[in-house]
């Protein structure tokens, strides 16, 4: 598992580093910005940060936990040094959130890790904090040209003679932290949190109408479905969805347009495609969380993987190592099952 790691490590960095002598300068006029990111521009090796952020926290995490193997290989101790910097320089809430969470989840039910795993643990949980409080004045430290959260993609599109993605984004940009105050309004304006809370009331509506669901790769089908008999109501920029329920909010309109497919969280994912069978699966993935026969390094490595893509956010099942992920994971819960029948 730590050479499948390592292995990732070696070819990322690699190719990050042949990017930048392909075109130079672009990498460093997007580290660090409050902005969509070097992949939402480039479309190098992701399509977008959050895609990128889903493996980010494994790969740190696996570092702290093979500490002593790093620091031995210098080699290895620098890429991930160099990886770490360059996930900060694109930090954003979908990595924020994947962090704090697996982190929670070491904390609470592992007690058995050595005092200088777990201190880097914290100083990896206080970075991210930091990171999340005080982004702004972190980034503009990197970059004193007298402006923040305003997207310069376009400007760095067409001064490098890019002319890859011609969706960039425009304008003012949401920074992580008023993004995450934006789950605590009654009404959704932000984007990403609206994406998400839309998906979830998608996979409610299917579990009440088909408790069994409606089969691989037809969440898209029973999407257009819901979407088809929502009520869009305003004018301009100002159009929203309302809801029959008196408990949902209003959402941004824009939201229909966006995850048909992937449902932008596994989670809503499977319950509509596979309905309670999806449940089952959660419960077992809980049950090996829960469980002393399973191997701390499975648990602190694959867990934040398969956690963050199914509440935070998702790409599909052969994205992400998500369903090899899945595979190893029933494995293990199948032998450990044998063995203690045994």
């Amino acid at each position: 598992l730590r050479n499948l790691f390592d292995i990732f490590l070696i070819i990322f960095i690699g190719l990050i580093i042949i990017y930048h002598f392909i075109h130079p300068g672009i990498l460093f006029e997007t580290l660090y910005t409050c902005d969509q990111g070097f992949f939402y521009l480039t479309k190098f090796i992701f399509f977008e940060n959050s895609h990128f952020a889903i493996i980010a926290t494994p790969v740190i995490l696996n570092f702290i936990y093979n500490i002593d193997y790093y620091i031995k290989s210098k080699f290895l101790l620098i890429l991930n040094i160099l990886f770490i910097f360059f996930t900060f320089g694109n930090f954003s809430l979908t990595f924020y959130l994947t962090s704090f969470f697996s982190l929670v989840l070491i904390f609470i039910f592992y007690n058995n890790l050595s005092k200088y795993k777990l201190v880097l643990l914290i100083i990896f949980f206080f970075i991210s904090n930091m990171f999340l409080l005080y982004g702004k004045e972190i980034n503009q430290f990197f970059k004193k040209d007298g402006s923040y959260c305003f997207s310069k993609l376009i400007k760095i599109d067409q001064k490098y003679n890019l002319n890859k993605n011609p969706d960039l984004f425009v304008g003012e940009v949401l920074e992580p932290k008023l993004k995450l105050k934006d789950i605590l309004n009654k009404d959704i304006w932000n984007l990403s949190i609206g994406i998400q809370v839309y998906s979830f009331y998608v996979a409610k509506e299917a579990l009440l109408e088909n408790p069994f669901g409606y089969g691989i790769n037809n969440y898209k089908n029973f999407r257009s479905k819901i979407d088809d008999k929502m009520k869009i109501v305003g004018n301009g920029t100002n159009v929203q969805i309302v809801f029959e329920e008196t408990y949902m909010p209003k959402i941004f309109a824009p939201v229909l347009d966006f995850n048909r497919d992937s449902g932008s969280n596994n989670l809503s994912k499977i319950i509509v495609e596979f309905g309670l069978f999806g449940i089952v699966l959660l419960i077992l993935f809980l049950i090996l969380l829960l469980s002393n026969r399973l191997d701390i390094h499975f648990k602190f490595l694959l867990f934040p993987l398969i956690f963050s893509q199914l509440f935070i956010r998702g790409t599909g099942y052969f994205n992400s190592g998500f369903l090899i992920v899945s595979i190893i994971l029933i494995i293990l819960f199948i032998q450990n099952v044998t063995k203690h029948e045994k």
